[in-house]
């Protein structure tokens, strides 16, 4: 997110990238974004906003940043919970929510199309290709 920001056109938006860069790890922890821009003078909404837009702008999938923004309150009851024993249904939704579980969406190339290698075989020719160019 802090990297999008670099890349907005409004000087707010960067500046907060700039000062997120400058803290330490152990002040991150301490330091929220909305305090953040709370310093700038800038909302986190417009922050937030700003940083979306840049993504869309650049074709990267946004649903997991308003997912993220939308999980927010509830995620740090989500990770305690999921850090206990039986915390099963816990960590399924926080590792969901996060984007990090299968979902029947199509994700890969489509390997019914006829013509596609397979991976297999397209590992061994691209191997192949650099031990040769090596000699």
């Amino acid at each position: 997110m802090i990297a999008l920001a670099r890349l907005c056109e409004d000087e707010n938006v960067r500046e907060v990238a700039l000062r997120w860069n400058v803290l330490g790890r152990a002040d991150r922890k301490n330091m929220s974004l909305t305090n953040l821009c709370r310093e700038v003078g800038l909302g986190d909404s417009k922050f937030l906003g700003a940083v979306v837009a840049i993504a869309y702008e650049l074709n990267i999938d946004v649903r997991g940043v308003v997912a993220a923004a939308a999980n927010l309150d509830g995620l740090t009851t989500q990770v305690c919970f999921s850090a206990m024993r039986g915390g099963r249904r816990a960590r399924w939704a926080l590792l969901h929510s996060a984007g990090l579980l299968a979902s029947s969406e199509p994700v890969a190339a489509d390997r019914s199309r006829e013509g596609l290698p397979s991976f297999e075989q397209d590992t061994i020719e691209s191997t192949r290709f650099l031990r040769r160019r090596r000699k």
